[in-house]
């Protein structure tokens, strides 16, 4: 007898049938070693895969908002536009005290990208043709500032930034 495959269901929805659930991983307050030394990065890193798990749920559901997802005239959010969100988000990652963003669609069929934390107010807006519109406030210096650019120069321009104020 022939096994039922997803090709054989009609009307199935084809990413669903292909999810696997992962074994869970508990991380518990100690470290291998069990001092409490190590409990600050286990937090850090617990912290990190629910962030990670956050932001992928995000991006993923901007791939199945319809035409007018606004509930007026909301344009779908271009893949276009999603890839240089994941590649600006790939580029500044590295700096840990900025994590991972809130992923925000834009009505023009855009990813605008934000974080928010005790130090900065960062935002980044990309469009479908992969224009960025950075904003970013430094609360220790006062600085607010903002701009236009490809993502390659505007991404630049905000590493940049993050160092000379010292954002790492």
């Amino acid at each position: 007898m022939k096994e039922s495959s997803v090709i054989d269901k009609p009307n199935t929805d084809v990413y669903s049938q292909d999810i696997r659930p992962c074994p869970r991983v508990t991380l518990s307050a100690q470290g291998p070693t069990g001092s409490t030394a190590d409990s600050a990065y286990y937090g850090q890193e617990q912290k990190f895969v629910a962030d990670g798990k956050r932001f992928t749920a995000e991006v993923k559901a901007l791939y199945f908002l319809p035409p007018g997802w606004d509930s007026y005239d909301a344009l779908p959010i271009d893949h276009r536009a999603i890839i240089e969100a994941l590649e600006a988000t790939h580029y500044l990652v590295n700096y840990p005290k900025l994590s991972l963003p809130l992923v925000v669609p834009t009505k023009a069929g855009g990813v605008q990208l934000e974080w928010h934390t005790t130090e900065i107010d960062l935002e980044i807006a990309i469009d479908p043709v992969g224009t960025c519109e950075v904003s970013v406030e430094h609360y220790a210096s006062g600085d607010c500032v903002e701009w236009t650019d490809t993502r390659p120069s505007a991404l630049f321009k905000l590493v940049k930034f993050l160092n000379t104020h010292s954002v790492v």
